[in-house]
């Protein structure tokens, strides 16, 4: 009954994110992570009509919508750290490739549990994957809920200031190299003056 309970408070949860992300256009921002989270509704709500209609079709709809979600949910990641680091194009770069690093690392372990015969079976790789990578029901209502109360005062984040020496400093030395090379380059194309 409470696990119940629980699971139909998240999917009310996750409607209230959708429809909050409708209204103040979030969706725009974060694609991914919408998708995601339209998606993650969507396939439970398809799981719960199947496991109440068509039980023996269960199990194979689980796992391959679970996949399906897995892979989804390592994109939101990735447009995590590329909102994070937005202003900063090689932090996005190097965070991106570790992370596909990562990925590829997990990918390659998954696949070498099954060619290796060892007993291997896609239940208990994707039980350590969601012990590894989600928290207990309770935590993921609670960050919802925290989402939901905080998208209804939504307040973007203030820039920040652009007036720190070191940027001021860098940007007059590249506006400088800029003017010395394009001088440079019309003194070699045209024969001027430098």
């Amino acid at each position: 009954m409470f696990t119940q309970l629980l699971w139909w408070a998240g999917n009310a949860a996750e409607v209230l994110l959708l429809v909050r992300s409708v209204q103040g256009k979030f969706y725009r921002k974060y694609p991914t992570f919408y998708f995601y989270l339209g998606s993650v509704l969507l396939v439970t709500l398809l799981r719960f009509a199947v496991f109440t209609f068509r039980p023996g079709s269960y199990p194979a709809l689980y796992w391959h919508t679970q996949y399906f979600a897995a892979t989804i949910g390592y994109a939101v990641i990735l447009e995590i750290y590329s909102q994070a680091f937005k202003k900063y194009r090689g932090a996005v770069r190097v965070a991106n490739g570790l992370l596909l690093c990562i990925l590829a690392a997990v990918i390659l372990k998954i696949i070498a549990g099954a060619v290796s015969g060892s007993g291997w079976s896609p239940g208990e790789t994707m039980a350590a994957l969601d012990r590894d990578l989600r928290a207990l029901p309770i935590t993921y209502l609670a960050a919802l809920s925290i989402w939901c109360f905080t998208l209804w005062s939504y307040h973007p984040n203030p820039e920040p200031s652009s007036g720190s020496k070191i940027e001021r400093d860098y940007k007059f030395l590249s506006e400088q190299t800029k003017r010395i090379l394009s001088r440079a380059r019309s003194y070699l194309k045209m024969g001027g003056e430098l």
